[in-house]
């Protein structure tokens, strides 16, 4: 059991007191925790079919199609290829369904050639990939800050609400997405910079001088460069996200915001989000070892349980850090934590009051703000 006020004056300066803290946390209110996980997966999987039968339902065609030429440029399409159609699909009979599809009786043989026009394909191969990318990242960045807030939410002394949290995160969730989205470019145009310019030296340099041997350097140094870079830049965004839900910052004022916080503690945030991201693999393996001859419904159910677990876990880490920089560096306390994530706090104000005998006596005047 952790009280609120132990949050904030044990603060966690190192590894394992941030471990311990987000232990405490969850072992106090993982009810609520794992509802909201649940609640989070569920919504994720109903999305996903959702789109998933959308998505059949408009590019069936082009599916059908693709099916269709891929069996046909198989080699001896007509015995291998048929059994491959069939054993991929699932059904016996596949690719002879196919055919009748295709077949100038059942299918017209006009306007045919749209199908296999490989723009046209390409064009709604990322139309739906689009599609699918902006609906479930709005979905994750809405219980992102849902998670965020339930944890600040037991910094500020109260149990967490699921409706209130997902509410909160509701209103955050914009500001998330459009904050994921600027990483994303970001981190695109990076990869070009140092993958993609090397590689193509290196291409460009073997066609042009076919025999000597390629130079791998470039992309070698090229790799390292981008992954040092990427850590360094989730190191220095750590406290973005949960500026953007606790204190109500814009997208682009959560780079900003999270740099000036995290400037200071780089060597703190790596520490922990290596460890844990270690731990969470390392559980992974000895998992996957322990239940590889397990029955598949219990090694489902396993996988399921352990996934909600380190959901809960890895946005309590996250509160964690934030909170552990801002107590430190900004002197936040209970109240003031309250104040930005929308909760109320009641004053109390002594008032002198008349009394019968003519005298005064102090009255606390309670106000809510």
């Amino acid at each position: 059991m952790i009280h609120p006020a132990q949050l904030f004056e044990d603060v966690p300066s190192d590894l394992m007191s941030v471990l311990s803290t987000a232990f405490l946390i969850f072992k106090t209110h993982w009810k609520p925790l794992f509802k909201l996980t649940a609640i989070q997966t569920l919504s994720l999987l109903g999305v996903a079919l959702v789109l998933a039968l959308i998505t059949f339902g408009l590019s069936a065609t082009y599916v059908l199609a693709l099916a269709a030429a891929l069996q046909n440029n198989m080699p001896n399409a007509g015995g291998y290829g048929r059994h491959l159609l069939d054993y991929s699909v699932g059904i016996s009979g596949a690719s002879r369904l196919l055919g009748n599809y295709y077949d100038e009786d059942y299918y017209p043989v006009d306007g045919g050639d749209d199908l296999f026009n490989p723009v046209t394909f390409i064009l709604v191969v990322l139309a739906i990939y689009i599609v699918w990318l902006v609906v479930l990242s709005l979905v994750s960045s809405l219980f992102s800050g849902a998670f965020i807030h339930a944890v600040a939410d037991i910094y500020a002394g109260n149990e967490p609400i699921i409706s209130k949290s997902i509410r909160h995160g509701r209103d955050r969730m914009w500001s998330l997405y459009c904050y994921q989205v600027i990483c994303g470019i970001s981190i695109i145009l990076l990869g070009v910079l140092c993958l993609g310019l090397p590689i193509y030296s290196v291409v460009k340099g073997a066609i042009e001088n076919p025999e000597a041997a390629p130079h791998v350097s470039p992309i070698i140094i090229g790799v390292l460069a981008f992954f040092c870079i990427v850590v360094v830049i989730g190191v220095a965004l750590a406290a973005a996200a949960p500026s953007i839900v606790i204190e109500g910052k814009s997208a682009l004022g959560a780079f900003q915001r999270s740099w000036s916080l995290c400037k200071k503690h780089m060597c703190f945030i790596f520490t922990n989000q290596f460890c844990f991201q270690l731990v969470n693999f390392i559980c992974i393996v000895i998992m996957n070892i322990f239940l590889g001859d397990a029955p598949a419904f219990f090694g489902f159910f396993m996988h399921v349980l352990y996934t909600l677990t380190f959901t809960s876990a890895g946005a309590i880490i996250i509160v964690v850090i934030y909170m552990s920089m801002r107590i430190r560096t900004e002197r936040v306390t209970q109240e003031d934590l309250s104040l930005e994530i929308g909760n109320h706090v009641v004053t109390a104000d002594a008032v002198e009051m008349p009394t019968s005998k003519g005298g005064y006596s102090n009255v606390v005047n309670a106000e809510m703000i």
